[in-house]
């Protein structure tokens, strides 16, 4: 008799004598399985998180701002704080700097639908004075004493910071 290659089932041909002792054995696997998959499914209506899902999330937070930065925000929400929204064209450069009249104490930049980022490229995010938001070691987002520079950071296929492309409007919030 033959069995199934992943589960090792028992695959009768014509010829082959059927035994109560395969139909038993096939049903102990399938009840197992099916336990591990009840106890699985279990877990997750309990309000637990996977690893992966979890692993994932953690790099989200990891790669949005470090403790500097919070700190940073925090000590500007503390204090007197004027909020400047506005919005600018990508022009297609490496670089364009956007002169707001002031230095932001922090700034937060998306795209016009509201993305920071989709797989591996960004579209936005989050800085401070000091601070820079850095895109594989090159930096897509920095205060300047008068505004920000937006920054296109291309590193070829499939990853990149793209703060300034030419077929997109960006929105800012500014703390002043």
């Amino acid at each position: 008799m033959k069995k199934t290659n992943k589960y090792q089932l028992s695959q009768w041909e014509k010829t082959d004598r059927l035994m109560m002792e395969d139909f038993n054995g096939d049903n102990a696997k399938l009840e197992a399985a099916l336990a591990g998959h009840d106890n699985a499914l279990a877990k997750l209506t309990s309000g637990k998180a996977d690893t992966a899902t979890t692993n994932s999330l953690q790099t989200q937070i990891n790669a949005r701002a470090t403790t500097a930065a919070l700190n940073s925000l925090q000590t500007v929400v503390n204090g007197k704080v004027e909020i400047i929204v506005g919005k600018y064209a990508g022009d297609g450069k490496n670089s364009q700097s956007i002169n707001l009249g002031f230095q932001p104490k922090a700034l937060l930049v998306c795209r016009s639908d509201g993305w920071f980022s989709s797989a591996s490229y960004s579209y936005g995010g989050i800085v401070a004075p000091g601070m820079d938001t850095t895109y594989n070691s090159r930096v897509s987002l920095t205060i300047t004493s008068t505004g920000f520079n937006a920054n296109n950071v291309s590193g070829g296929t499939g990853w990149g910071a793209y703060l300034n492309d030419n077929s997109q409007t960006y929105h800012y919030i500014a703390f002043k």
